[in-house]
């Protein structure tokens, strides 16, 4: 007995020391208490556990939907780019086509205007009207039109005298050398003076207006010819 005691009283002094208070091992009550208070931890932790566990899947799947709608994004600006360069591709090959075109029409356009503009209307400095022409034109088409006021205002049109009638006859050989000018004695011409133009014809139309064209050419380079002879040998 008095081992007993001395074990308890030991066993009490180490309990205040270590600061643990006596507990009946006879309280049902608080064992159960105790007990109680253990499950409710437990299921706590169960719980934790759990929400950890549905926030872990949750940022899993946020995390597999944003790969997945960048990697969507990605696909569509690829075939953005590549629509882009296929559609710069086709502008360039198109303006590319549109010069082409201008060209051909510039050069159909030429090739039309020489086909239907006369040789000498196309060689500079031929086939052109003076001002003086062009009025006296114009004055021409209004007298044919029955224009009044034009034939009113025109000037009357002086009558040559009688004797300037038979002074014309007398001097034929003067109006001579005012035509083909002065000749040498050595019976050499003088070539100072240019063949006669041909006179403007109207443009003509068809599949055989270049033929045409090239025989007024050939009939002009004759009449040159023949003029060139009758200077050279009167």
């Amino acid at each position: 007995m008095d081992r007993r005691a001395s074990r308890a009283a030991s066993n009490r002094r180490n309990r205040q020391q270590l600061g643990v208070e006596e507990l009946p091992l006879r309280d049902t009550r608080s064992l159960t208490e105790v007990k109680a208070d253990v499950l409710e931890d437990r299921e706590d932790v169960v719980s934790l556990q759990q929400l950890a566990k549905q926030t872990s899947e949750d940022s899993f799947a946020r995390t597999q939907r944003m790969l997945k709608m960048t990697e969507e994004t990605r696909q569509v600006a690829v075939a953005t780019a590549e629509q882009l360069e296929n559609q710069t591709g086709q502008l360039e090959k198109m303006d590319k086509d549109m010069n082409d075109i201008q060209v051909l029409v510039e050069r159909s356009e030429k090739t039309v205007d020489k086909m239907i503009r006369p040789w000498y209307a196309r060689v500079p400095g031929r086939g052109k009207l003076s001002k003086k022409d062009k009025e006296d034109k114009t004055k021409k088409n209004r007298k044919q039109k029955g224009s009044i006021e034009e034939i009113v205002d025109e000037e009357p049109k002086e009558q040559p005298t009688t004797s300037e009638l038979t002074e014309a006859g007398e001097n034929v050989e003067e109006m001579r050398d005012d035509l083909l000018g002065d000749m040498p004695s050595d019976g050499g011409g003088i070539r100072d003076q240019k063949p006669p133009r041909p006179r403007a014809k109207p443009r003509r139309t068809g599949p055989n207006a270049e033929l045409l064209d090239e025989l007024d050419k050939v009939r002009y380079c004759a009449l040159v010819r023949t003029w060139n002879e009758c200077h050279a040998n009167p």
